[in-house]
């Protein structure tokens, strides 16, 4: 099989793995919320894309939750950090993004609230992110600090 009809055939495997994904969980327009936020410091790896390169970079990013508010056994606020927990525990430190911004917010949020919407009652309104840092001996150091330097040089 050529590599031109091997490439059309994965494309068109990964469009429609994407079009028959489950669709994400979230809280109901009608339940009492409460908001929180907060912060994750997160690695992406430099990306080589034909004569163009984008940089390593440090990067925060800005979880904003609603949780269920109206539950007097699990109040909003213990919701709100058993989600933070399970983010911490799931989300990886380190990636690529190889699908560009606008995309790769989506995917993350919509990853996490696959994991957390049921288990907690939670849901990630919005993720944004700011770039901390490009520079080289703060990024290792970071990847150090992390534990997850081999993973940080791509050598799982």
């Amino acid at each position: 099989m050529s590599k031109l009809k091997f490439a059309i055939i994965a494309v068109i495997c990964a469009i429609s793995a994407c079009s028959s994904a489950p669709p994400v969980p979230e809280l109901s327009a009608n339940t009492e919320t409460e908001s929180f936020a907060f912060k994750r410091e997160v690695f992406q790896r430099g990306l080589r894309r034909g004569h163009s390169y984008r940089e390593p970079r440090l990067l925060n990013h800005v979880y904003t939750m609603k949780c269920v508010s109206n539950d007097a056994e699990r109040p909003a606020k213990r919701r709100f950090n058993e989600a933070r927990s399970l983010i911490e525990k799931t989300e990886p430190l380190v990636y690529e993004n190889i699908i560009g911004e606008g995309y790769q917010r989506s995917f993350h949020r919509n990853r996490v609230n696959r994991r957390v919407v049921e288990q907690t009652g939670c849901e990630v309104a919005s993720l944004g992110w700011k770039v901390t840092s490009t520079d080289t001996r703060e990024i290792l150091q970071w990847a150090v600090k992390k534990g997850v330097l081999k993973e940080a040089m791509g050598q799982q």
